[in-house]
């Protein structure tokens, strides 16, 4: 049996890097590259690397190179962790069904329950404020460099004719040959996306498996985890609002004592300049990181704060409170069933902070956060990756 996992950023190999340590017995696995940035392939490759598995790029991002690397490795099973979000991944989806491939997707985030108001896809203005949003994201990126006009015109087209076709979520999750779905949450979503129940099965997300095993609590120093999201760079925040929001959390880490603050900003798509920039001009400091993987940074700290990224979910499966810190009242999959802790100004934020430091968790949020967690991530035994394994494996029939 062989797997073809695709990757175009580090944190889909940390995904993918124990399911493939569970199939090491039973076939081959290897990692396709299909990231459009030279520079970033060679970083991905090389952190691919640590994990002593096969990669392979994509020559061509089209019809021609898609179909020469499948052909050229003939796989019995594609794997992807991202649904049809760039042309690459749509066209893994159609060779692979006019080669009767089977394809598995492993969900990299959470799902909002109340994604459809988030994006406003059922809104009156909802076009318009989508081709505004997907403007403000394309031209960012021309200016930072970190795009050419030739793929930010195919990403265009490509977002356009599919975010506007006539389907419930802007995310296309019916073309895949199964779902390997982290939650019961989440498989009530993709049900309510059109997804075949007999399509989805529920075994947790491998990321979680790390943070079964390390669990601690409370260090000497407070340590304070703020992980971001890249609310502006998909054109819902300005930067003034970002460097807001990250001066407030500053200056509420700031008001306790000895507390260290860490910000894990969100991995591909944010600049670390940016960050670096606002903390500057701040009297507090903050170590930034962005290539580390999130489940270290977890196991390091005390408190995670979020507005909305599914990196708070990884922090709630560990153990760890989460606050939920919303100035600009932004739509969020945490509400007030999920155990979160919620602020919306610094002042609530520095309240909240120093409550849990003074009084820690009680059983009853615990209890709730754990229930949150079940629903959203399953079980967390640890054994998420296997059982992402054996499905890998039945749907190979065992070839």
């Amino acid at each position: 049996m062989k797997a073809l996992f695709l990757i175009d950023n580090i944190p889909m190999i940390d995904i993918f890097a124990p399911v493939v340590d569970n199939l090491a017995t039973v076939g081959i696995s290897v990692f396709v590259n299909y990231n459009w940035s030279k520079k970033k392939r060679v970083i991905i490759d090389d952190y691919a690397s640590k994990f002593g598995i096969r990669c392979e790029t994509l020559k061509s991002h089209n019809g021609k190179g898609v179909m020469d690397i499948i052909n050229q490795e003939h796989p019995d099973i594609i794997v992807l962790a991202r649904e049809e979000a760039t042309p690459v991944e749509k066209l893994f989806n159609i060779v692979a069904r006019y080669k009767n491939i089977p394809t598995l997707l492993i969900p990299h985030g959470l799902l909002f329950p109340n994604e459809l108001g988030f994006w406003g896809v059922d809104g009156k203005f909802f076009r318009l404020k989508h081709f505004y949003r997907l403007f403000k994201q394309g031209y960012r990126k021309l200016v930072k460099g970190n795009i050419s006009i030739n793929y930010l015109m195919r990403a265009a087209l490509f977002r356009i004719r599919n975010d506007f076709q006539d389907k419930v979520a802007l995310s296309n999750y019916c073309s895949y040959s199964k779902i390997a779905c982290a939650g019961k949450a989440m498989e009530d979503i993709l049900i309510k996306y059109g997804v075949k129940p007999g399509d989805i099965i529920v075994t947790g997300n491998p990321k979680f498996d790390y943070l079964h095993r390390n669990r601690t609590w409370m260090n000497s120093n407070p340590h304070v985890l703020l992980i971001t999201n890249y609310l502006v760079e998909q054109g819902s925040w300005t930067e003034r609002q970002r460097k807001e929001y990250t001066n407030d959390i500053c200056y509420a880490a700031g008001q306790i004592l000895n507390c260290k603050l860490i910000i894990k900003i969100h991995p591909v798509a944010e600049s670390l300049k940016d960050y670096e920039k606002i903390i500057e001009s701040q009297n507090f400091p903050a170590t930034i990181y962005q290539d580390i993987p999130l489940p270290k940074m977890v196991e390091k700290c005390d408190i995670a704060i979020t507005t909305m990224s599914s990196g708070g979910m990884e922090a709630m499966a560990a153990g760890k409170p989460l606050i939920v810190y919303n100035p600009f009242n932004n739509v969020t999959q945490y509400d007030a069933t999920s155990g979160a802790y919620f602020a919306k100004n610094k002042e609530e934020l520095l309240s909240v902070i120093k409550d849990i430091i003074d009084n820690g968790m009680s059983k009853e949020r615990k209890k709730i956060a754990k229930e949150f967690v079940y629903q959203q991530a399953y079980l967390q035994d640890g054994k998420a990756s296997k059982r992402i394994a054996k499905l890998i494996e039945e749907m190979t029939n065992g070839r």
